[in-house]
C-alpha cells in the first residue's frame, strides 16, 4: 500500500511542478529520502529488524510529518494539485483501515533493544544497520531518538545512554553537539554512571544506590565531554549522594580521583 501510495504522490509532485505549484522543501526532501529508501527495500530482508523498524517509523512518522507540512500553510494546501493530492491521501488511509501506529513503531524499536541486550549487540554496529552479520541501510538521526526515547521510557539506562553517545560522536553541528552532552551529563546526575563490564553497568545503572555499598575502590568511567563544573557537580554527588562515600578512581583524560581529593591532571 506504500508503494502505491508513493506512486500517487510522484505523480502529485510532477504535476505541482508543471503547474509551477509551490511545494515545500521539506516535501521534496522526504521525496528524495523515500526514492533512495525504496530502492534499498527491494534489495534488503523485511524480516530485518532494523528494516522493519525503520520502514514502520517512516510510514507512521515521516509520511505524517510530510502531510502536516503541505496543510500547515493554507495558500499552499489550496492549490488544487495539493488539494488533489491532500484528499486522495485520505482516502486511501480511511480505505486501509489499518496503518502502523506509534505502538507499533515503539515495538519494534523494542524489539531492537530486546535483540541488543540478548545478543550483547554493538551499538555502532546497530545504528550502522548490521546484525548478526546481516546488513540494513544506517539508521537516520531522528530513527536512532526514536530509539534513545523508547530505551528511556522502558527504563533502559545503559542502552538509552550508548545511544545518547553514539548521536553526540556523530553529530557535526555545534549547537546539536552541545544539546547531546547536556542531556548526556543530565543522565550522569542522576547517578546512571558507567562502571566496571557491560553487564555490571546494566546492573548498575538500574539500581545505582545498591551498587556502591562497598568499601573497596571502585573504577568509574566519566565522559570526557565532562567540563570542570560538570565534573566538580558529579564528584560531589558520588561522594556525598549515596548511604556510603565512595573512593572512586575515575578514568577520564583530564580527572584522576582518589578519595575526596581530585587533581586536574591527565593519566599517564
Amino acid at each position: 500500500m506504500e508503494d502505491k501510495l508513493f506512486k500517487e504522490f510522484e505523480v502529485f509532485l510532477q504535476k505541482s511542478d508543471t503547474k509551477g505549484e509551490i511545494v515545500p522543501d521539506t516535501v521534496i526532501r522526504f521525496y528524495n529520502e523515500r526514492k533512495t529508501d525504496g530502492h534499498l527495500d527491494k534489495c534488503l530482508d523485511m524480516a530485518h529488524p532494523v528494516r522493519a523498524f525503520y520502514i514502520q517509523h517512516r510510514v507512521y512518522n515521516e509520511w505524517g510529518a510530510m502531510i502536516e507540512d503541505l496543510k500547515a500553510n493554507k495558500t499552499i494546501a489550496l492549490q488544487p494539485t495539493v488539494a488533489g493530492f491532500l484528499h486522495k491521501y485520505k482516502s486511501v488511509m480511511t480505505s486501509l483501515g489499518f496503518w502502523p501506529a506509534l505502538g507499533d513503531v515503539a515495538g519494534a524499536a523494542d524489539n531492537i533493544l530486546r535483540l541488543w541486550n540478548v545478543f550483547d549487540l554493538n551499538v555502532k554496529d546497530i545504528i550502522d544497520g548490521e546484525i548478526a552479520s546481516t546488513m540494513s541501510r544506517p539508521l537516520k538521526k531522528n530513527e536512532i531518538e526514536f530509539i534513545t526515547g523508547t530505551a528511556k521510557n522502558l527504563e533502559m539506562v545503559y542502552y538509552h545512554l550508548s545511544l545518547l553517545s553514539e548521536l553526540y560522536n556523530r553529530t557535526q553541528d555545534e549547537a546539536e553537539k552541545e544539546n547531546y552532552r547536556k542531556r548526556l551529563n543530565k543522565e550522569y546526575y542522576l547517578g546512571r554512571i558507567y562502571t566496571g563490564t557491560s553487564h555490571e553497568v546494566r546492573d548498575f545503572a538500574q539500581n545505582p544506590m545498591e551498587k556502591h555499598r562497598v568499601t573497596n575502590p571502585v573504577s568509574i568511567y566519566v565522559p570526557a565531554i565532562f567540563n570542570d563544573e560538570e565534573f566538580t557537580e558529579l564528584f560531589r554527588f558520588l561522594q556525598f549522594g549515596c548511604k556510603h562515600r565512595l573512593k572512586p578512581r575515575v578514568l577520564c583524560p583530564f580527572y584522576f580521583v582518589c578519595g575526596n581529593r581530585m587533581d586536574t591532571k591527565p593519566m599517564a
